[in-house]
């Protein structure tokens, strides 16, 4: 068992350390206190096949323990700032850094450097110039606090992917939402054009049968110069007339109908637009959201 304790994955030396053993009793501790140790009597069976994988879990579990609003402060902080890695040679060693300059890191505080350091988790040593440097409390934690690290990447480099999917995704969208503006745009303008070029040349050639109207109740007027023509009772004077006021109407009716097509196609457009808008807005909350 001694020869166990002393030699892990992340620890060859031989010896049993004060640190392994808090590891362990910690470990013990919470399968007590979950009730998941009959009768409160520990056995080697409970741990003998589990001290690797106790000493790696240790730094999740007192990670997990904290605050959710500190964690990944707290993980930047040991993973970033306290661990030097080389990913060409594979070496990793702790790293001692001055409190104040832990502090001026995003989210960290005393409180959480007191709470670390009372997990065991760091250890603070006195500086000559009266300060204090914090660094991880021993080397059984370098292996776990990578393995942890590489997971945390692992997340955070799928969430990126899906971020810039996502980002690719909605300035797709944005374009076509452009591309569809312009072509109703182009289409609404077209239209509108062609409306009004119908109704001005529907205006000239009711104008043109109004004129030429006028010119035949011009004519009958002259007729009725002589004494025989009664202007109020000519079945062709009253013809006319009556068919130059309906032309005359005519021309109203149907500048009042353009009008009002217009003005529903206009919204129309609109309404198209302010869905669009809407839709990319809040693609755009959605993303920045997530």
């Amino acid at each position: 068992m001694t020869q166990k304790l002393s030699e892990t994955k992340v620890s060859q030396r031989s010896g049993i350390e004060a640190f392994q053993l808090q590891i362990l009793c910690e470990y013990l501790e919470d399968k007590i206190i979950k009730g998941e140790i009959p009768n409160n009597r520990i056995e080697p069976q409970h741990f003998a096949d589990k001290i690797n994988d106790i000493y790696e879990g240790y730094y999740e579990r007192l990670i997990e323990k904290l605050n959710p609003e500190v964690q990944h402060a707290a993980q930047l902080l040991i993973e970033e700032k306290l661990i030097f890695e080389d990913y060409k040679t594979g070496e990793a060693r702790r790293l001692g850094v001055d409190s104040g300059v832990l502090l001026n890191e995003k989210g960290i505080t005393q409180t959480l450097l007191n709470q670390l350091e009372s997990t065991f988790l760091l250890r603070r040593e006195s500086t000559s110039t009266g300060g204090f440097n914090y660094e991880v409390s021993h080397d059984t934690m370098i292996a776990p606090i990578l393995k942890f690290k590489r997971e945390r990447k692992t997340i955070e480099d799928n969430k990126r992917l899906e971020w810039e999917y996502i980002e690719k995704e909605r300035l797709k969208n944005k374009i076509l939402i452009e591309r569809q503006r312009k072509i109703s745009f182009l289409f609404s303008g077209t239209y509108i054009f062609m409306a009004f070029l119908w109704f001005f040349m529907l205006l000239h050639k009711k104008q043109e049968e109004n004129n030429s109207l006028r010119i035949d109740l011009l004519r009958i007027e002259m007729q009725t110069k002589s004494p025989k023509i009664n202007l109020e009772t000519s079945p062709e004077y009253l013809y006319i007339l009556s068919k130059s006021k309906r032309q005359q109407n005519m021309i109203y009716v149907e500048g009042i109908i353009l009008i009002i097509g217009l003005m529903i196609i206009y919204w129309l457009v609109y309404r198209m637009f302010e869905q669009s808008f809407n839709r990319e807005k809040g693609d755009n909350w959605n993303s920045d959201k997530s």
